[in-house]
């Protein structure tokens, strides 16, 4: 397993950096394979390396942008044949607060099929290593420690299956913004159990099929037996992510027309409370106008009243007056009727 490096900012030939290092050979990817083959070890010699944003390089080919807008970026490719991996570690140690991986490799599509493109794996923040700097200090730069992990049972990291580059952007530099130090850098990987493949060069499903002689002794090998395991397996993560897919849109259709029930609820729910604002309302406009109609009719009843309690009395004392006259005029009658 063979193993070169690039980067966006060339190497510094020399640095008055004590933390750095002067290296009197460039830097190499060195990978160091495990006896079986079940993993290896990838690590970039000549570290402490530091990378400098430069107007321009010889050691940099002369079609490569160094302007300040080229972000800091380090490539770990394989070659000729790329890296299969189960399982994929990163140990960095670098000025730089955070870190962006990408591979560029081969996945399979939700069709099955294989298709090579880049693959985000995710931005990673560092623990800083040793105290926060305070006063003159803080234009040092401070060294940060990520170990991120990745492995191919997550569907999202397929593509460790077929490494051809890995990808380390660096964001967030500390200290001087134009260079980087990379103090550490390494590559653990756990490899893929070797599966033989067809000679076939066509994807085809039933053309693959059709290859092997399962009813004859030479088919029936182990390489036959590799193929239509690979095959079943293909099929098989195939129909699982299709059904995942068909389950997350029938799910979002169920929410999406729940959400619109709970809104149409919600509306009626509002118009019935206006209603019955407005009907109480007018029932409350309604008894005011009949609490004032009885008000203006006692009012009346008390004007009709008063008159009538008058005449009486007027009455009254108009007999009284006459009983008195005429018990007045009793005695002056006896009298003359005496003479």
């Amino acid at each position: 397993m063979a193993a070169t490096w690039r980067s966006s900012w060339p190497a510094a030939p020399g640095s008055s950096d004590q933390q750095v290092a002067d290296a009197e050979e460039p830097a190499v990817v060195q990978v160091q394979t495990l006896p079986d083959g079940s993993g290896g070890v990838a690590t970039l010699s000549a570290l402490p390396l530091r990378l400098e944003r430069t107007a321009s390089s010889q050691e940099l080919p002369t079609e490569q942008d160094t302007s300040p807008s080229v972000p800091c970026e380090l490539s770990l490719q394989w070659g000729p044949q790329p890296l299969r991996c189960k399982q994929l570690k990163l140990e960095i140690v670098c000025s730089a607060r955070h870190v962006e991986l990408y591979i560029v490799g081969s996945r399979r599509n939700l069709l099955g099929e294989e298709e090579d493109g880049e693959v985000y794996l995710g931005t990673f923040r560092g623990s800083r290593q040793g105290a926060m700097p305070t006063g003159s200090a803080r234009t040092e730069p401070q060294f940060f420690t990520m170990s991120p992990a990745f492995s191919q049972s997550n569907r999202d990291f397929d593509v460790l299956k077929s490494v051809q580059t890995l990808r380390v952007k660096f964001v967030s530099l500390t200290g001087d913004k134009s260079a980087l130090i990379l103090r550490d850098l390494r590559c653990i990987y756990v490899s893929m159990a070797p599966v033989a493949r067809s000679s076939s060069s066509t994807g085809d499903l039933a053309s693959q099929l059709s290859g092997l002689k399962l009813g004859d002794k030479a088919g029936g090998s182990a390489l036959a037996v590799a193929d239509v395991q690979s095959i079943i397996q293909g099929l098989q993560q195939t129909l699982e992510r299709e059904m995942e897919t068909k389950i997350a849109r029938a799910i979002d259709a169920k929410l999406s027309t729940l959400s619109q029930r709970l809104a149409f609820s919600e509306q009626a729910l509002f118009q019935l409370h206006q209603k019955l604002d407005a009907k109480d309302s007018r029932v409350q406009q309604s008894l005011g106008e009949i609490q004032h109609k009885f008000s203006q009719l006692e009012a009346q009843l008390s004007q009709l009243s008063a008159p009538a309690g008058g005449d009486d009395a007027t009455t009254d004392a108009v007999v009284e007056a006459k009983e008195a006259k005429a018990r007045v005029d009793e005695p002056e009658q006896a009298a003359a009727d005496g003479d």
